[in-house]
């Protein structure tokens, strides 16, 4: 019982964490694409913020019923909802109005992101279930029962759904990453700094962010190029992984 209730504990965190940060490159895809800062909470409900919120519900619902390995379809819709009903809570107990501090004109109505999240919570739970109870069996030791072409097809669909983002992420964070260095490279060692970095370009691509980060104290590059691929290695693996690639 105690092994059951930390396993969820564990789950809720870590499907919440993790689907929060594989969130962050599609966030600032769809931002690149729109011109300007639309995802996020500080940000109003849009047909943007609508796409990135359901992909941090099926994100977040996929992680928390691979880790709880049941009940994916409970815990990813508990996962949408739960913070809530903590801020409900919260207001109950202390007779204060929270919602009115979380929620203001100019930000996402919190009400509605998790509503609109509980859903796709739900399906990438019932993924990560499926996929923390077979895939890994599977992978290991190529056991199990061919599945039927029902299966198959779902599994494909949902595993085609992740490469496709992965597939996304790496290209337009490999591209910004690109650019991002050679202008890095531009105002260390000028002109031919750059010429000389295209011929090491294997070498630019990690050293130049950790440069940016030392001598000038700027994250921003190692957070793209490490970060970006980082992400877009996840969800083209966790894409894999679904289809039984």
């Amino acid at each position: 019982m105690t092994k059951n209730i930390f396993r969820f504990v564990i789950a809720l965190v870590g499907g919440f964490i993790l689907g929060q940060l594989l969130a962050i490159p599609i966030g600032i895809i769809i931002d690149m694409i729109c011109g300007h800062e639309v995802t996020g909470s500080n940000s109003p409900i849009s047909f943007p913020n609508i796409i990135y919120i359901i992909s941090i519900g099926l994100l977040s619902g996929y992680f928390a019923g691979r880790i709880y390995k049941k009940r994916g379809m409970v815990i990813g819709g508990i996962l949408q909802i739960l913070p809530l009903f903590i801020i409900i809570g919260i207001s109950i107990f202390l007779n204060k109005d929270f919602m009115k501090m979380v929620n203001n004109s100019n930000r996402a109505d919190f009400a509605s992101w998790s509503w609109i999240s509980f859903i796709p919570g739900i399906i990438g739970g019932y993924i990560g279930e499926k996929h923390g109870t077979l895939g890994i069996e599977w992978i290991k030791n190529k056991s199990l029962a061919i599945p039927s072409k029902g299966e198959n097809q779902m599994r494909n669909f949902f595993g085609g759904i992740f490469k496709i983002m992965g597939g996304i992420t790496f290209a337009i964070l490999g591209l910004w990453g690109l650019i991002i260095e050679l202008s890095i490279v531009n105002q260390a060692a000028g002109f031919w700094g750059v010429v000389i970095g295209f011929f090491i370009l294997p070498i630019t691509f990690v050293a130049a962010p950790w440069y940016a980060l030392v001598a000038w104290g700027n994250w921003f590059p190692l957070l793209i190029v490490y970060g970006g691929g980082i992400a877009a290695a996840v969800l083209f693996g966790i894409g894999s992984l679904i289809a039984g690639d």
